[in-house]
């Protein structure tokens, strides 16, 4: 008896006292590997294929039937975690029998979730499913990406998000720009790296993103308050302390006393004056201007003996304003 499958193998008459040899099993059974011959359906006394018997029964024209016992076939599985840690390679499955114990895999940045039949997605394997496949097969690691906190250290100065999640492997996405008195942001780092919004997340751990700061810097400007001339500006950093460019400027009949931050004549700096700080403002620009004094003449009269009358008043100084006068 094919004891439910398919097949035919020839019936054996046997006389009581003689010792046969089983006829050869023909019958099959697909996935599965003929075991023994049983005197019940289920996993009785046995007999191998072609085992040698004799007096299975004493009563005339009996007859005696023997079904056949299988083993479902077994398959190596592989677990394929895309060159990332599991605990094991390989396990043997059997054949319409649950899967079993399977192995955990690991893998930097990320969860592992399950087993897989194909690398994307098709059908979850678990400890429960049923080996279905019939050859060796290969199973596929699913992961799912962990995400962390990032921080952000502005060394104490204002920053629109103190912190923010973001995905192992992915991208860090929009970051803040913080700003500061007398600096300006440059960019976010971590150790030696630089980190922008498309940077990919390789930390697989919160951690801190450190900002780097460009001092800034201005222009300092002179100007000739009235007159067509120029002298090279200045580019200073804000925290540099600097001589104020010697003074190139001339004007006839005057002479250069200060600079001032504005046309009129209040003084703010001594020509070559050293000079720190003048502006916070990245690229601003500071104009001085020149401040002008006349030159002053005195004028000595020798009279050659002579006294001059009450009433002339002559004049004892002239500038280059001064009217004409006789």
């Amino acid at each position: 008896n094919a004891n439910g499958w398919v097949g035919e193998t020839p019936t054996q008459t046997v006389r009581y006292t003689e010792e046969v040899v089983l006829t050869w099993n023909a019958f099959t059974k697909e996935w599965y590997t003929f075991t023994w011959w049983s005197e019940t359906a289920e996993w009785a006394v046995v007999y191998k294929d072609k085992a040698q018997v004799s007096k299975l029964t004493g009563v005339n024209n009996a007859i005696v039937t023997l079904y056949a016992q299988w083993s479902a076939d077994s398959y190596i599985v592989t677990f394929d975690a895309n060159s990332w840690d599991v605990a094991y390679l390989t396990k043997k499955v059997i054949y319409d029998a649950n899967y079993g114990t399977l192995p955990t895999a690991t893998r930097t940045g990320y969860d592992f979730k399950w087993w897989y039949t194909e690398k994307v997605g098709w059908e979850k394997v678990t400890e429960a499913t049923k080996v279905i496949t019939t050859a060796a097969h290969t199973l596929y690691a699913q992961w799912e990406a962990k995400t962390y906190t990032v921080t952000f250290d502005a060394e104490g100065w204002e920053v629109t998000i103190a912190s923010k999640e973001v995905t192992y492997d992915g991208e860090y996405g929009e970051l803040p720009i913080p700003t500061a008195t007398w600096f300006s942001f440059a960019w976010w780092y971590t150790g030696d790296k630089i980190i922008t919004a498309d940077t990919k997340v390789t930390i697989a751990a919160d951690h801190t993103l450190q900002v780097h700061w460009t001092e800034n810097e201005y222009t300092i400007e002179f100007n000739a308050n009235g007159w067509e001339w120029t002298m090279p500006t200045q580019r200073v950093s804000y925290t540099d302390e600097v001589n104020l460019t010697w003074n190139t400027y001339t004007r006839e009949w005057y002479q250069f006393i200060w600079w001032s931050r504005t046309e009129n004549w209040e003084k703010v700096f001594n020509d070559k004056q050293r000079v720190t700080r003048l502006a916070s403002e990245d690229n601003a620009t500071v104009i001085l201007y020149a401040v002008w004094e006349k030159w002053a003449y005195s004028i000595a009269y020798n009279l050659n003996g002579w006294t001059l009358p009450a009433w002339v008043d002559n004049p004892e100084a002239y500038d280059v304003e001064t009217t004409n006068f006789t």
